[in-house]
């Protein structure tokens, strides 16, 4: 016997899930899905989107999807068509955001050819990194030996447990997918629960791990999971301090450790990290604007946090320089973007804190990739909204009319595990 997987009409997702959608030309699109995001300082490209079985996957996270479908999204667009959206896309143009291929819990599911078509047709120099969970194909290893330095591979495995839904012995991902790939790479080990806690600590001092391997110690955080999802999830989070603890049996063993895929792309290019000293890791604190948004500037450059990392250097010299961006300077970027009605809140070195109505991460990512310090905004909105999708398409900062065309086969509440039906003999 196996499951059928049914394809639920754009009406009657829009039905279940209101919110979920914008119309736009009248169409219904869903920002969530589509294949390419701008957010947290970098462009995010999926060729495909799934889990393998963890409920804690990024494609869950979403009002009106099932939390235990386990579907994947194979891939359906060329990478000629990728690149020429990324040619419209002025956070690939002008502020060369880094590109992020994939998710932490995805599965291997783009098409090595169109992989590696891809990567071959970006910059030489542009910083590319790639994300997944899968085993890896001889192929698949083959053309990740074939990359350069601006190419790192963020290779996760999980300590398997049913709190999260997840059983795949970790050494079989970890021999087959990470410990023999010949490229730049980090691993990142999650997510974590309390109940994986002394597994995640044998995976660390297991020796398997070569020394000088960059490792990213990765809890499970439920405030990522909506509330109706959260039912069905059992797991509960590892604390702060066993975080720390894992750390340093890390940094013991001889890894470098860091503290997010952001931070280890930004080691490899040399380049400041936008999470350095970030306390998104700490959920029970608020920034002393009283944001909603956590992390942002409280404890901004917290040596506690970032003094381990082999770019500490590159990011304190940075974030803690003298220099400033001048308020015009970050007003005219705004106005380049249709927002007129901006406020700038605070500044120290390397962050500005801005109030601006219906602005999105995506374009204060953009700011930030442009002015060259993080740019972050009082309750941005995490997905665009119709004004600002309008103000896209007005000010040519995404091409929004072409990918949503191209979007609904991405979009996670467009598919249905529905029955058991009899298996093909």
């Amino acid at each position: 016997m196996e499951t059928e997987v049914v394809r639920i009409d754009i009406k009657e997702r829009v039905n279940l899930s209101p919110e979920s959608y914008i119309e736009l030309d009248n169409t219904s699109t869903n920002p969530d899905a589509w294949p390419i995001q701008i957010r947290n300082g970098v462009i995010s490209v999926d060729f495909g989107a799934g889990c393998l079985g963890c409920s804690w996957c990024v494609t869950k996270r979403q009002p009106g999807r099932n939390l235990m479908q386990h579907l994947h999204y194979r891939n359906v667009l060329s990478s000629d068509t990728m690149i020429s959206l990324l040619s419209k896309t002025r956070a690939f143009t002008e502020a060369k955001l880094p590109i992020r291929i994939g998710n932490n819990t995805d599965g291997t599911l783009i098409p090595v050819g169109i992989l590696e078509n891809f990567y071959r047709s970006l910059p030489v120099d542009y910083p590319v990194a790639i994300l997944t969970r899968g085993i890896h194909s001889e192929d698949l290893n083959s053309f990740l030996a074939s990359t350069k330095n601006n190419f790192v591979l963020c290779r996760t495995i999980t300590p398997p447990h049913l709190s999260i839904d997840y059983r795949l012995p970790w050494y079989k991902a970890f021999n087959r997918g990470f410990a023999d790939v010949q490229c730049q790479k980090v691993l990142n080990i999650g997510p974590i629960v309390r109940a994986t806690y002394d597994d995640a600590k044998r995976i660390l001092e297991s020796r398997l791990i070569r020394p000088d391997t960059r490792v990213i110690i990765s809890p499970f955080y439920r405030r990522l999971i909506p509330e109706e999802a959260l039912k069905k999830v059992t797991a509960e989070p590892i604390t702060n301090k066993q975080v720390g603890e894992l750390e340093q049996i890390a940094i013991e063993n001889g890894l470098k450790v860091h503290r997010s895929n952001n931070c280890a792309i930004a080691d490899f290019n040399q380049r400041p990290s936008i999470d350095f000293g970030d306390i998104n890791y700490d959920v029970h604190q608020i920034n002393i604007f009283q944001s909603k948004t956590k992390g942002t500037s409280h404890n901004r450059g917290l040596v506690s946090i970032c003094s381990h990392c082999a770019n500490f250097e590159v990011c304190r010299s940075f974030y803690q320089s003298k220099s400033l961006t001048s308020d015009d300077r970050i007003v005219e970027v705004a106005q380049s973007l249709g927002i007129t009605n901006i406020q700038i809140k605070h500044q120290v070195p390397g962050l500005v804190t801005i109030d601006a109505p219906s602005i999105t991460k995506s374009e204060t990512s953009y700011m930030s990739g442009v002015l060259g310090t993080r740019i972050t905004s009082i309750n941005s909105l995490a997905q665009p909204d119709k004004p600002a999708l309008e103000r896209w398409i007005q000010t040519s900062f995404y091409p929004v009319q072409e990918v949503v065309s191209l979007s609904d086969p991405f979009d996670p509440l467009g598919f249905v595990r529905y029955s058991l039906v009899p298996s093909s003999v």
